[in-house]
C-alpha cells in the first residue's frame, strides 16, 4: 500500500548567484525510488507544477530548479504528484 507520507524527507539547499536563484534537491532519486517511479517523471512534473526550468544531473543525482523554492512548495508539489498519478481517485489507496 502506497501512502502519501511514506517517502524520505526532501533534502534541498538554495544557491544564490548574484541576481539568479537556484534550488538544488540532492535526494530526488531516493524519493522517486521510494515511490517506485522513474525520477524523470517527477522532474517533469515539478518543472511544470512550479512553472520553472529543471535540470537533472544524472551523474551526481542532483535536481536544479531555477528560482528560490521553500520546503513547503517542494513538498506540496510532490504530494500533488502522488495524489494525481499514484493514488486511486476513488479510494486514495
Amino acid at each position: 500500500m502506497l501512502a502519501i507520507n511514506f517517502f524520505p524527507s526532501i533534502i534541498f539547499r538554495k544557491q544564490d548567484k548574484g541576481k539568479y536563484h537556484q534550488t538544488l534537491i540532492t535526494n530526488l532519486n531516493k524519493v522517486a525510488k521510494s515511490l517506485q517511479i522513474d525520477q524523470k517523471l517527477l522532474v517533469k512534473f515539478m518543472g511544470s507544477s512550479l512553472n520553472t526550468q529543471c535540470k537533472l544531473d544524472d551523474q551526481n543525482q542532483v535536481l536544479t530548479l531555477k528560482g528560490s523554492f521553500d520546503s513547503e512548495q517542494i513538498l506540496k508539489c510532490v504530494r500533488l504528484f502522488i495524489g494525481k498519478y499514484l493514488l486511486c481517485q476513488q479510494c486514495d489507496l
